[in-house]
This record gives C-alpha cells, structure tokens and sequence, in this order.
C-alpha cells in the first residue's frame, strides 16, 4: 500500500467515526429529556410535604440536581455542536490544480527536466499525488483532532447523566420518605 492510499483510508476512517458519534447522540438526549421530566415530577411532589424544614432539605437537593443538570445540557451542546470538520477540497479545485501542473511542466519540461528518467506524465502525477497526500494528511488529522474532543465530550456527558440519575434517586427517595 502506498502513502496516498493509507492516508486516504485514514480520511475516510476518520469521516466513518465522526457518523459513529454522531449517531450515539439521541440515547444521551432521550435520557437527558427523560430526568427532566423527573426534575418536574420531583418538584410537583415537593409541594405535599407537610415539615418546612424537610422541605428545605428537599429543596437544597433539588437545586443540586438543577445544577448537575444544567452542566449536562451543557456537556450535552458541546458533545453535539461547535465541531468543524475538513474536506479535501472540492474537484474542481483538484482539476485547476492538475491542470496548473500540466503547465507547469509542458512549459518547462525541456528547459529543466528532460535530462531526469521521468517523463512529463509521471512528473505531474508525482506532484499531483504528493499535493493530494498533504491535503489527506492536514484533514485527515484535523477531524482526528476533532473525534477526540468530541468522545472526550460525550463520556463526560455520560458520567454527568449517571451523576444525574443518582440525584434523581436521592431525591426520590427522600420525597417518599419524608
């Protein structure tokens, strides 16, 4: 395998797990939605209390579980949004380019380069593909780059919804109590 192809593998290696995470984002949001709706049950429950400094308690816990959920919404956005990712540029571009080397070559192929083995055809293609490998390599770690950050994200996003899950727990448990 030749430099060119692994970087184009790893390009489109990079482009195929950017789908991966994007396609895990609807089970943190369901859930996150769902201990909403727990955070407006919790609240409806507070207001059967009968002991005003029991309620205060509750009160002080549920104010915790705002909080670690507000952080997660924000864990949330940032998982999701915010993330730029390159692209080899269009064909086009790829076309001009090409098209500039052939150019460049047929004006000065006799001038400078007609004493080296390699004919017109493969110096332009060495150039093209030695263009095209740079434009892999920049992109293809840039959305690496990318990737990481956002996995990084969504296990933090992850870790804030267990947090979340267990205030939620506590919270009930204590409104039932009490």
């Amino acid at each position: 395998m030749d430099e060119l192809e692994l970087y184009k593998e790893l390009y489109y290696h990079e482009l195929q797990i950017r789908e991966n995470i994007d396609s895990r984002f609807t089970n943190p949001f369901s859930v996150y939605v769902i201990l909403i709706g727990g955070m407006g049950y919790l609240i409806g429950q507070v207001s059967s209390l009968p002991d005003e400094t029991k309620t205060g308690i509750v009160i002080m816990m549920l104010l915790a579980y705002g909080v670690s959920l507000v952080f997660t919404g924000y864990w949330l956005y940032r998982a999701y949004h915010r993330h730029t990712y390159a692209y080899v540029e269009n064909p086009l571009l790829l076309r001009k380019l090409r098209l500039e080397l052939e150019g460049y070559y047929e004006d000065n192929f006799e001038k400078y380069f007609s004493e080296q083995s390699s004919t017109k055809e493969e110096l332009i293609k060495k150039d093209f593909d030695k263009n095209l490998l740079e434009k892999f390599a920049v992109v293809s770690t840039k959305n690496q780059d990318a990737n990481h950050l956002k996995y990084r994200l969504f296990l933090k996003v992850g870790n804030s919804l267990v947090l979340n899950a267990i205030l939620w727990a506590l919270n009930f448990i204590l409104i039932t109590i009490l």
